[in-house]
């Protein structure tokens, strides 16, 4: 078995969570959870607490033909007012060329609920076959949070 550390981020800095507590982070993200098959597959406006009907997959290395959609969900914690913010997802290549980039501006679903979801298709198809590197950071303000995810394209 292969243990892989997380690392929370903010501001460019390591950073431990008090106990765990996101009530405390201006922001924070869920993991990224990523979506994969034919082509045809549709999951559109579906929000990371419907994906239980998805089909969530640990894979990786993806062909031209797979349809992959990356879904996040950010939190925002109590101690300021609910605020709109935004998500840019970019992907690399090995050479840390940036070959894709989308900034959407994300709403809160609700001020007492204090998240709002986010899905991403990835233009898997116009990728080179290569490795890359899967990145969506929540910015509102000053604050920042980011996720990072690995993957092949065969």
């Amino acid at each position: 078995m292969e243990l892989i550390p997380a690392i929370d981020l903010r501001d460019g800095r390591c950073v431990r969570l008090l106990k765990g507590d996101f009530a405390h982070e201006t922001i924070s993200l869920s993991g990224v959870f990523l979506q994969a098959g034919a082509r045809e597959a549709e999951l559109s406006g579906a929000r990371l607490a419907d994906l239980t009907r998805a089909r969530p997959t640990t894979r990786r290395t993806f062909t031209r033909a797979d349809r992959v959609t990356a879904f996040v969900e950010s939190y925002q914690g109590q101690s300021h007012e609910a605020l709109p913010g935004y998500v840019t997802t970019e992907i690399f290549n090995d050479t840390d060329q940036r070959v894709y980039q989308q900034e959407v501006r994300v709403v809160p679903e609700a001020s007492d609920r204090r998240t709002a979801s986010l899905a991403v298709e990835l233009p898997i198809d116009e990728l080179a076959p290569g490795q890359y590197l899967l990145t969506m950071q929540m910015r509102q303000g000053n604050a920042s949070a980011r996720r990072d995810v690995r993957f092949q394209v065969q």
